[in-house]
């Protein structure tokens, strides 16, 4: 195993891509909407676009890609992500037209990972804005998608130094950086963001409990932008005894 494959592993990522398909298995039904609004748009914005080269970044369970639809439109699918599940492996192997691409789209893992290693986690300021999303840098798309990655982008992060009681501010602080890169990086004209960027939480008979944000750096305005709500968990098992919704925001950048 190499030392990136440790580090991943450490942080938790690999898990936590098992915990969402566990979720999506047993909240099906509730988030079939917000699926489906999360594939119009990708399309939708995807009209205007040449058709040579299209990325998808944390493409993870393609659950939220409409993965035939892209094949067809685009002569080259790039699907990226920090590892890609066997079943998605074997999927796109039915296509000859979709590469698989594994790699860190915030470039900065494996340094915030050693910066926290020699406790100099407050002074790290190296996330970069020019990597490509870790992509050979030769590699210029006709079409970026971003689909519901921008919150675990920080949040992953965040939720590994939580467990090591790295303090909150801090934790936001890098959060935001990780997300205000990501959106940099987004080439403008030619670029779809959608971002589950706010949380609300209910008690089991309706009533309002709280909320939050899910991400800390501010969406672009873009050239379009439609809003929806995905139905997280209504079963109460995400927070014991809450259901749990997230305000989706997609634009066209």
């Amino acid at each position: 195993m190499s030392n990136f494959n440790r580090i991943i592993r450490k942080m938790g990522y690999k898990s936590d891509r098992e915990g969402l398909l566990t979720r999506y298995l047993a909240q099906k039904s509730q988030w079939d909407y917000h699926l489906g609004r999360t594939k119009e748009f990708i399309l939708k914005t995807a009209e205007s676009k040449k058709k040579g080269i299209c990325v998808v970044l944390g493409s993870g369970w393609c659950l939220d890609i409409p993965l035939e639809k892209l094949a067809e439109l685009f002569d080259n699918l790039i699907l990226v992500d920090i590892t890609h599940p066997s079943q998605i492996e074997q999927k796109a192997r039915n296509f000859k037209n979709i590469t698989l691409f594994e790699t860190d789209i915030t470039c900065c893992i494996s340094e915030l990972y050693e910066a926290y290693k020699r406790k100099s986690l407050s002074n790290f300021s190296n996330i970069p804005t020019l990597c490509n999303f870790g992509l050979p840098l030769d590699i210029d798309a006709d079409y970026y998608v971003s689909p519901n990655v921008l919150s675990q982008l920080g949040s992953m992060v965040s939720e590994f130094f939580e467990r090591k009681n790295v303090e909150a501010e801090l934790r936001k602080k890098i959060s935001a950086e990780i997300e205000s890169a990501h959106i940099k990086m987004l080439p403008a004209g030619k670029s779809c963001l959608i971002a589950d960027y706010s949380e609300e939480c209910f008690d089991m008979r309706g009533n309002f409990l709280r909320k939050s944000e899910r991400i800390f750096a501010p969406i672009p305005q873009g050239t379009h932008s439609e809003e929806w709500r995905w139905d997280f968990d209504l079963s109460g098992d995400y927070f014991i005894g809450e259901q749990v919704y997230f305000q989706v925001r997609g634009v066209a950048l």
